[in-house]
Formats: C-alpha cells, structure tokens, sequence
C-alpha cells in the first residue's frame, strides 16, 4: 500500500484546468507491506503548496519494500507519534534543503532498518554509481531546513540512526533537535557531511544535543563536516559503542598557506562516555545481524575484532576535504592534513573504561580507553585540551592511548623512508589536572618511536636510553654530526637524553603508550612550513629539533596524497609539526640546503609562553628577514639595515658597553633587554639605544655569524601573526685598504661606499658595512682611499712596496628591491565595489620605494571602461620595513544576467630608481555575474471562480554562479499579474506577501473566467533579474447556474437542476438544445432533424460531434449549416477561408480566400509550400503557409530573397559573413551603432566609444570613423 500526496490538476476541455488542493490528515491507521522498492515510499509528500496540508499521527508502517514516509520540497509536513517496522532506509527523510521547511517528526518509534545494498539479503550490484550518501543511509534523515526532529528512538539500523547537519549553534535551547535515541545501530548520528553548506543557511557553527546512543557498532557520533569550521556536541550519552565521537573537518586551501585558522574546532561538553556496561568478563559483542556484513563497504572487522577497545573520543581530524566514506574507509585521511584546530572536551563522564575486560578468554583481555586517536591519519593530529573531567570506575591508566605510526606508511609513495609524523606527534593537554592529576599537565605520544621498516643507521641496545621502545637510532642531519674539527659524538652533544620530545620529570605511561607530564610546563605546536616554489618536490627531511634538555625529534613532512594519472605523485609537502615544551631553546637543522622561504609559529598554547629557536643555515651569503603581519622585524643588531655596530663607530649610534663600544644585543625568553650576557633594566619610551627594540618580544631576531644560528623568540600567537622568514641573496666581499688605520676608514667611509657604489653602477644604499678588520698587509702603489694628509712614499710616487698597516674591509651589497603583483589573476562578484589588488615588495625592504599602476581596458578583454570600472591610475609607496600595498580598484554591478565574466586589466607601469619591477606586472581582473538568470514563466497551479494561482521557480541552471557562499540563493520573489483580454490588458498588479521560500502565488480580485496573465522575476545576492516571459493566458473558473455561459460550459439556464436540459454541471443533456446565453433557453427537439430556429442553431437528426451540427445542435467552429424549411434536416459543410482548417474536409485554412500564399482559395497546398497550424485565442485552427523563394518571409523562414544573393539557403539559413532582412540579404556586419562620447573627453580631444556590432558570423577587420568639425552655428 502506498499514498502519494502532491499538487496535480486534470486538464479538461478548452485548455481549462481544475485544481484539487491536495490535503492529509490521518490517524489511528496501519499501513502494511508498505512502498515500492527505489521506486516510492510508502507516503510520499511531494512539493505541497502553500495551501496543502499533511499530517500523520499515531500511525503505524508494518513491513515495507521502501522506507515509510517521504517529505520531498515540503514545508509544515508532521509525523508523530507513529511506529515504523522493518523498513528500507532511510525510513524517514526529509528532502529538498531550503524548500523543506519547518516539518515536524516528533515522538516516534523505529524499528529494523535495511540497507539498501543488503534488502531481502541481497548485496544490490553497482551500488559504486549510488549516491554516497546511500551508504551511510539513516533511519531518519534530514536534510530540510528547520526540521523538528524531536523525541525520536531508533531500535535497530544496519546503518546509521540519524543523519543530518545538525542545528546553528545559536539554538541554545535545542528547540529543532533534542531527545532523541539510538541504539543496535552502526553509528547513531552522521553527519550529513556531502550536502552543498551555504554560511547563508548555515552559519560557521553547528550542534547536535540532548542525544542518546548505545550499543552502536561503529560510532556514537561520526562525520566530515564541511566548510564548517565548528561543531559543538553537548549533553549526549553513548555507551557500549566502539566509538563514541569522532569527526574528520575539512573544506580548506593546502600549502603553501595552508593555515586552517583559530577558530577550528570541536567542542564536547555536559556529555557522559561509557565504555562497557556489561560484566567484566563480557568480550566483544556478536557481529550485526541481518546481513549488514555481507557489503565491503561494512568494514565489520576494523573496529570490532576479538580484542578490539571501546573508545571514547577519537581527537578530531583536520584535512584539506573529505575521505568520502564509507566509499573509502571511515578513518583514513586520504588528503593533506591541514594545520589548526582542537578538540576540546569539559564538563564530561568517561565512565567504565578501566580494569581488564575479557579476562580468561582465548583472545586475552581488553583495555578499553576513554580518548585516543585514529592511527589512520598520517599527517597533523591536533591537540586536545580536557576540563572538568570525572572517571568514576575508570583507571587514570585507561584514560588515554596513543597510537603508533602505519609501519606499512613507509613507502616510496607515502613517507618514503620514515614514519609519518602524526602519530609521533600529538598530545593532551589537562588544563585544572582532573584528568592527569595534579594541577594539571600534559601527555605526550612516543616521539622517538621508530618502526622496525625505517630505514634509518644501525641498532643502539646499549647506546639508547629508551629501552621500552628503542629498536632504531636515525641518522640526524649530517649538520649535527660534523663540524669544522670532524666527526660530533651526537648521543653525547645532541640526545643524551635520547630522541623524541622533551620531557625531562615526565613518566611513562604503558597503557597509554605515551608520556604523562604533570604539573609541567605548557606545551605548544611548533609549526614550520616551506614556502619555497619547489616546496612539494624537494625534500629538507629529516628536520632534527634538539631540545636544550637534551632530546631531538626527527620530522619527515607530510604524506604523499596526490594521485596523477591513477599513480600517485610523488610529492610531499614540506610542512612541520611537532608539540614543543614552553619556556626552553630549541636548535632546528634541515637536511641539505634550508628552505629560502618559510613560516613558522606556536599554535594552540596561551599568550605569553615562548620557545627560543635557532635554525642552522648552510647558506651565510643572505640576510635574513623576519616578517610579522607584513611589517618587517629587524634584527636586534640592525638599524635601518645597518649593522649596529658599524652605527656606533660612525658615531651615529649610541655605545652600550661602557667602553665607547658595541656588545650585541641577544635574543632572550625572559629578558626584554640583554647585552652580552647582561640582563639590562630600560625604561621603555625613553629613547635608549641599548635595546631599541626588546629582546623578547615574538618575532625577536638576531643572526648569530660565528654559530650560523639564526635566533627567534616564537610566542604563542594567532595564526595571522605567525612569522615569515626569508633569505634575501647577497653577495659579500672583503676589500683591503692600505695605510689606512680603523679610525681613518670611518672618518672616509662614506667615500668609500660611494665610490664603490659608482664602480658597480648600484645605488650606495644597497651596499653595508659588516666589518672593519685591522692589520693587513698587501702590496699596493697608492690606497683606494687617498689620505687626508700629504703622500708618504719613500721610494717614490708609483713604486709597488708593502704596507706595514692598513684594514680589511668586508661590505655586502644587496640586490634592489623587486616589486610585483601577488597575483596575476582576481575575480571578485560584481557587487564588491572594488577589486583589492596586493603590490608586493621583495629583497630590499630598506629603502623607500614608490610604484606607479594603472587600471586599463586590455586587449581582447570583456569589460567596458566606464561601464563596468572607471579608468584610473596612481602610486603606491612602500616606506622601509613594509612589504605589502593595496590598491583598491573601483568595480560597478551592471544590471541584468550575463554567462561571462567581464574582465580588464591592471598594470604595474614605474618603479622609482634602484628598484626594478618583478616578473608579475600585468593582472586580468574579472567581475562575476551576481543577477541570477531570468526564471522561466509562471505556470498555472489552481483557479477559484475569484482568484488564479500560479507556480514558479528559478532558472535551473547558472552558468558561473557567483563566488560568495549562497550567492546563487534566492532571496526574492515578485511575481506580478494583468487582467483583461489580449489586446486590452490592465497594468501590471504585484502579488503581496509572496515569502522567499514560496513556489506558488495567488492573484485574487477576479470575477469569473476572467483572463489573466502573470510573471515574476527573482532576486539573489539582492540582485534582480529580468521579468520572465508573459505566461500563457489562465482564468478564473465559471460558476455553473449564474445565467452565465463562459469557458467550458455548454449551457447556463441559471439554476443546477437536472432534467431541464442544462445539468448541474452546466453540460446540455442529451436530446436537448439550449440558447439565449444570458440565461440559456433549453428544449428537448434537439436532435430530431427538425430545425427549431429559435432554440436550436442547427439539427441535423443525430447525437454526433463533428459533422458540422453538435449533439447539442449548435454549429461547430468551421461548418456552416442550412435547412430548406423552419422543420427541415440541417445540412452542414466546411468554409472555406473562415481560419479555421477542418481535417476531415480541408488541408490548409488561412483565413482568406486568395492563390499564391501557399494555401489555394480552395483550402488546398499550393506547390512548393507548408504550412503549419496553431490554435487561436477563439480556438480556431489557422493554418500559417510558406513558399521558398517567393520573396515574402513567412512561418518559419529566416531569409527569403528569391535567390538572389545566394546567400539564403533554403530559406533556413545564412552564410556566414552575410545579414538578411526581409527579402534582402547583404554582405558584412551589422552597422556600428551610433557612437557615444566617453568620459575622458578633455578641452582639446573628444573620445568616443562604441559597441562592437554583430559580426554575422565573422570577426570584425577593423573601423572606419569618419569625423566632421562643426563650427559653432554651423
């Protein structure tokens, strides 16, 4: 049995139709053997007008071939409390996203749910080509908007409970989702995670509370959220399931910028985990029944083995998307791990997962554990921070566990030669110590476990200090392992402690598999990522970071995800992640050359706690920049590029050693400004010079050039603040100037610099001093200097001797300053108003630099100057230490639809001297449509005697839909309507309080019959589009029995009785006549053959339609009907040349009675026509005729010259390059429009602007303008 529920209409005669408003109301019913397998559900709620209805109540589905109710593009729908009984899934759902709205399921109870791909225990072949969603098909889905899904159980599932996409986070008081449960299921709740989000309809935060799950076979909670960036879970209960949360968020850009953001999370509070409620002795429970196992998308064995844990939480996993599971498995990221973002846990129970389960059986005993992680994801594993914990009969020792890396991961095509740093990566942070004790704390998982495949030097059982797990000792950059003197005892100098992270007072948690820290310091992420062009090709792994505690942690860099030509790529991101402990050093070597570019930062720790990082470089000839929000951090030891101490012997900085000296400054954790080793107290504001900028502020620097260290104070900042380091390429020199004293060279150094500079031909401020060192001894004839004094030369002018004295001079000459786009490409909607193009500045950020821009229409460019951007031009100047300018390019939203972006150009045009303009100078600007495409007409729905209703929708497809999030949503309707027959139709009436939501409107104020057309225009982005075409005529219905014989009544006598020749439905009965029309005059002689001319029009003796006299003897449209006497048999025949083409008698009516127009005066085809036909508004069927060739255009014909030009084929078709109008065909495009005067018109030149005009079909060669001088008066 099934009930199908949805607005529809009869066509009856006269292309009137009668409307049934559709309307359902049932209770205290059962409905069994419900649905038709994938065909229909059994009831099925499909798109209800405005005036549907449909409610069920205490309703039960017993046994069905489909699932049970289907609410399709519904809004207001209620089921409850119903019961549903062995149903195909989904049992109940909700389709039609925002044209679903506000129904209810509420109080019900479902029970057995099948799986499509197992129903009637038969796995359905092909299923690869299913919707994704199939597999992870809910007994209730919702995937409406606003849905009430309140109070509802569901009693067993071979797939999921619920699915949906939760509610905002702003429905604090759960008024659309609560109290609701699921249990014999294989997830309770799942994330509806392929559904299109619009941050519109959906907002940045989504919730699911007040659940209930237990006795799940897979997970409590599960999905991969998209482009949400946060889920919050509160007040749920899970117990006896494998899994009670885990979620994988996605939907972000990868590297280079890979950075998620800060306000990635989820968020888990007021909840209760229980692990095994069952008796202590109780193992694994039996696999699911039915035959759920049978598909390979189950995966039955992963979560479930013999000896297999129940788990808590699994910490969330960040990615660039998706998985798509379960098409591939639930827990493996198969794209890259994205940077950012927790998983927070407060206020919650993990109760029952302590003590040995399954003790005495043959599978030996399981440890269940309250939070983990899923050993499945290669790349980041982001923090968990817990609050507020409670573990009543759970052991601290079960609280946590830490999963070891894939062995099978180290592969050519995955992490090459090590493990993937994720799982050697991760941590728990306890913020008040109710979870690890104390006053808090952190754990840690085993960094320094190496798999037994890594491929990393030789065994150490003496040597290694981890004897728990220390099977390997890799090989750390060879930096580490020599220096200048030879080989270093790197287990004495580097890891006396061992390898992994820094953990000196943690203890060893066996259980847990990690590393508890109590009462310690925070823990943060230190983050690093190349920025370098070849940051996916080479390879700088493995990164050794050697804590100054002693440990070193080696990182290998991201999986390889990509897949090129079904074979994976073969390119890792070089991006870094590994908890770092606050308060410490830190000394980072890179394997080979270090990158030239790349960001780092601490993530996911509080304000205020610092690491201090030093990272080796290979490369001395750079200078290092560090760069925080864009604004330059200049060395500690540098001014304005100049080297502090240089500064000081120039006498342009102040000493700070007391000796008339300069003792650099260092970078410090603690310290804000320390020389030397001397920790100096300074009055900040007051203009000393001993630190001029702190030593511990984050992004602090300072190059140290006899470690080959490069110094940074990292603190624990917000993504946007982390730092950018590059290496700018110098080259560095060292010149000897004789007979000159150190003293002397900087009384001339000026002179020195410029004549320098003058030699390489380079402005003199990219030249430094480095140093100044005294004492050389080369053979020269005079200095490069002169002296200030008169020449002593013994042994005469030109004669080559060698200097006793003189000093070595080493200067660095730095390349000019390069500016450039960033981009060469910016699209933006048509409404932002300005387009925001960013200048760069690189290299040299010491100087001040000016570029100059211009916006311009560029060639073979959409845009129109002055239409769609204004022409403009101007400079940007970037001051010293700034890298970035903007420039804010003015845009104009032109009305109406267009398919193509309209584009133009902007241009790097000048740069000032000793700056060059980069590789990047020319960008395309593109502007994207945001007026959504003109909707096709309203259609007739229903019609009362004083009102009509009609249907629309938006334009099924938009050809480069708009950028922002629901740009393409309807926001609007108007839908207006006319009266009147055609040719003297009113003015346009707009139908009020039609919602945004609507499909349907009501034009009521009619008398009846009365014609009416209507259209309607919808809104996106708050953009209008254009009217839709006028819909065909509708009308209002006829009232039978009001004297009034309109539409398809064939008599009105102004009354409903019957037996009097008019029936009560305005029809005339049979063997009777009726005339007169206002009111109709009936008698019963009709048919008779005798003519009664004052009631009958004809009467030709029988009840047949179609001979020309109707069953109710009146004539029909074409005939013309005679009778010899006033008593006499009507005899009927076709006219000939009335417009009306009657089949049986006529081939063609063209409603005149001449020859040569392709339908004869007789109403026969003319040789060499066609003609078609069409009804018209009288319901005539007039016959439209052609003939080719001669010279008329008519019907179908698009050109009609007789021939002449050879250009019209078959008077179907042009030639290419040719344009027809009437009989004429000409050669060449269409004439230009008039030209109109542009803007930038000035006192002594007019410019002039014109369309380009239609080519006909070949590109336009070039203008011809013609310009005449008017004079005044003239």
């Amino acid at each position: 049995a099934s009930l199908m529920v949805e607005s529809y209409q009869d066509i009856l005669v006269g292309g009137f139709a009668l409307q049934r408003v559709p309307s359902m109301d049932v209770s205290n019913l059962e409905l069994r053997y419900f649905g038709q397998s994938s065909v229909a559900a059994g009831v099925h709620v499909r798109k209800l007008g405005p005036q549907g209805s449909a409610k069920m109540r205490s309703v039960a589905f017993n046994r069905g071939y489909e699932g049970a109710v289907q609410l399709e593009g519904t809004s207001g729908a209620e089921l409850r409390g119903s019961v549903v009984y062995r149903t195909k899934l989904p049992g109940v759902s909700v389709l039609g996203g925002a044209s679903a709205r506000s129904n209810v399921v509420e109080g019900n109870l479902l029970m057995v749910g099948i799986w499509t791909e197992t129903h009637r225990g038969i796995r359905a072949p092909g299923s690869n080509v299913d919707a994704k969603t199939r597999y992870a098909e809910a007994m209730v889905l919702d995937k409406g908007f606003g849905t009430y899904v309140i109070g509802n159980t569901v009693a067993g599932s071979e797939r999921s409970g619920f699915m949906g996409s939760g509610v905002p986070c702003s429905d604090t008081n759960d008024t659309h989702w609560r109290d609701n449960e699921a249990h014999t299921v294989i997830s309770g709740f799942w994330y509806n995670f392929y559904r299109p989000y619009s941050a519109a309809l959906f907002g940045r935060c989504r919730r699911i509370a007040r659940f209930t799950v237990w006795k799940a076979w897979h997970f409590g909670i599960y999905g991969e959220v998209m482009h949400v960036p946060q889920v919050r879970i509160a007040s749920v209960k899970v117990a006896d399931s494998k899994v009670g949360v885990f979620l994988q968020m996605a939907g972000y850009p990868a590297a280079p910028d890979w950075y998620k953001g800060d306000d990635q999370t989820t968020h888990i509070s007021d909840s209760l985990f229980v692990g095994h409620s069952g008796a202590p002795l109780t193992c694994t429970p039996k696999r699911p029944g039915l035959h759920t196992c049978l598909s390979p998308k189950s995966y039955c064995g992963k979560l479930n083995g013999p000896t297999a844990p129940s788990y808590g939480v699994f910490a969330t996993a960040f990615a660039m998307s998706t998985n798509h599971a379960p098409l591939i498995k639930f827990w493996g990221e198969t794209a890259e791990g994205a940077q950012g973002g927790n998983t927070t846990i407060t206020e919650s129970t993990f109760a029952l997962f302590g003590g040995e389960r399954c003790q005495g059986s043959r599978w030996g005993t399981v440890q269940d554990i309250a939070i983990s992680q899923e050993t499945m994801n290669p790349d980041t594993h982001a923090p968990v921070f817990l609050s507020q914990i409670e573990l009543p009969d759970t052991n601290r020792s079960n609280l946590l566990q830490f999963k070891k890396p894939v062995d099978k991961w180290i592969a050519q095509d995955d992490c090459i030669d090590m493990d993937c740093d994720g799982a050697k990566n991760s941590w728990v942070v306890d913020l008040d110590g109710s979870a690890l004790g104390g006053s808090g704390g952190t754990a840690l998982n085993p960094g320094e476990f190496f798999s037994p495949s890594s491929f990393f030097g030789v065994q150490y059982a003496a040597n290694g200090p981890n004897g728990h797990l220390g099977w390997w000792t890799p090989n750390v950059p060879v930096t580490m392992r020599t220096n200048t003197t030879g080989p270093v005892d790197v287990s004495a100098v580097w890891h006396p402690n061992g390898f992994g992270h820094a953990r000196t007072g943690c203890t060893w948690e066996p259980i847990w598999q990690g590393w508890r820290c109590v009462d310690a310091p925070w823990y943060g992420n230190l983050a690093i990522e190349s920025q370098d062009a070849d940051f996916e090709l080479r390879r700088i792994s493995p990164v050794a970071v050697a804590s100054d505690d002693g440990y070193v942690q080696l990182l290998n860099g991201h999986q390889d995800h990509g897949w090129c030509f079904s074979y994976t790529c073969l390119k890792r991101i070089m991006v870094f992640n590994t908890p770092v402990r606050s308060g410490q050093g830190y000394t980072i070597h890179f394997s080979g050359t270090e990158p030239t570019k790349y960001t780092m930062g601490l993530f996911d720790i509080p304000p205020g706690k610092k690491v201090l990082v030093r990272i080796y470089y290979i490369t001395k000839s750079m200078r290092r920049q560090v760069m925080v929000g864009g604004r330059l951090v200049e060395d500690v030891n540098l001014h304005d590029g100049k080297r502090k101490a240089q500064l000081v012997r120039d006498g342009s900085w102040a000493a700070n050693d007391g000796a008339g000296g300069y003792t650099e400054q260092e970078v410090s954790l603690d310290c804000a400004c320390k020389i030397g080793s001397e920790c100096r107290q300074v009055e900040w504001g007051t203009g000393s010079a001993d630190c001029a900028t702190p030593s511990n502020a984050h992004g602090a620097n300072r190059w140290n050039r006899r470690t080959g260290l490069f110094e940074i104070v990292l603190e624990g900042r917000p993504s946007w603040e982390r730092l950018t380091v590059e290496g700018i390429p110098v080259v560095q020199a060292s010149m000897g100037v004789p007979a000159t004293s150190v003293d002397e060279f900087y009384e001339q150094k000026d002179t020195f610099i410029s004549s320098l500079a003058d030699l390489l031909g380079i402005p003199f401020d990219r030249i430094f001093i480095v140093d100044v060192v005294p004492g050389n001894a080369r053979r020269s004839n005079q200095p490069l200097i002169a002296p200030a004094g008169p020449s002593d030369t013994a042994a005469g002018a030109g004669e080559r001797r060698l200097l006793a004295s003189g000093v070595d001079v080493v200067f660095e000459v730095t390349p000019g300053a390069k500016v450039e786009l960033e981009a060469e490409d910016y699209l933006v909607d048509e409404d932002s108003a300005t387009i925001p193009v960013v200048i760069k500045r690189t290299t040299n950020l010491y100087s001040n630099v000016t570029a100059e821009w211009e916006v311009y229409a560029c060639d073979g460019c959409t845009g129109l100057q002055d239409t769609h951007f204004p022409a403009a031009s101007g400079s940007v100047t970037f001051l010293q230490g700034i890298d970035t300018q903007q420039v804010d390019v003015q845009v104009s939203s032109v009305a109406g639809y267009t398919a193509t972006d309209a584009t133009f150009g902007f241009r790097l045009t000048n740069v000032t001297t000793g700056a060059e303009l980069g590789d990047k100078k020319v960008a395309i600007l593109s502007l994207r449509n945001v007026h959504p495409p003109v909707p096709p007409a309203p259609t007739f729905t229903a019609a009362s005697s004083t009102d009509v209703t009609v249907s629309f929708q938006a334009a099924s497809s938009w050809a480069n839909p708009p950028l922002a999030d629901g740009g393409t949503t309807t926001s609007q309707w108007d839908v207006e309507c006319r009266k009147g027959e055609a040719g003297s139709e009113g003015s346009w009436t707009a139908i009020a309080g039609v919602a945004v939501d609507d499909t349907s409107a009501t034009f009521a104020g009619l008398t009846t019959y009365e014609r009416v057309t209507c259209r309607v225009q919808v809104y996106a982005n708050g953009q209008p589009s254009g009217y839709s075409a006028e819909s065909a005529e509708m009308r209002s219905t006829t009232v039978c029995g009001d004297s009034a014989r309109q539409g398809s009544e064939q008599c009105d006598d102004g009354g409903t009785a019957t037996g009097d020749g008019c029936d009560g439905s305005c029809f005339v009965e049979s063997g009777w006549s009726c005339a007169g029309l206002t009111p109709d005059t009936c008698n019963d002689g009709c048919q008779n053959g005798e003519l009664d001319t004052a009631r009958e029009q004809c009467d030709d003796g029988n009840a047949a339609d179609g001979d020309g006299c109707s069953a109710a003897c009146e004539v029909e449209t074409g005939y013309n009907c005679t009778s010899v006497c006033s008593n006499c048999t009507s005899a009927c025949v076709t006219v000939c040349g009335d417009g009306h083409r009657t089949s049986s008698a006529e081939a063609c009516d063209d409603g005149n009675d001449a020859d040569g127009d392709g339908c004869s005066a007789a109403c026969a085809l003319e040789a060499d026509s066609t003609c078609t036909e069409a009804t018209t508004s009288e319901g005539k069927s007039l016959s439209s005729c052609q003939v080719c060739g001669d010279g008329v255009l008519n019907g179908t014909e698009v050109c009609d010259d007789q021939g002449a030009s050879g250009a019209c084929i078959s008077c179907s078709s042009i030639t290419a390059g040719w344009s027809c109008e009437g009989g004429v065909c000409t050669a060449g495009p269409a004439a230009p429009a008039r030209p109109a005067k542009a803007s930038t018109t000035t006192s002594t030149a007019i410019q002039w602007k014109w369309a380009t005009p239609e080519g006909n079909g070949i590109s336009v060669a070039f203008y011809e303008l013609s310009i005449g001088k008017v004079s005044e008066g003239g």
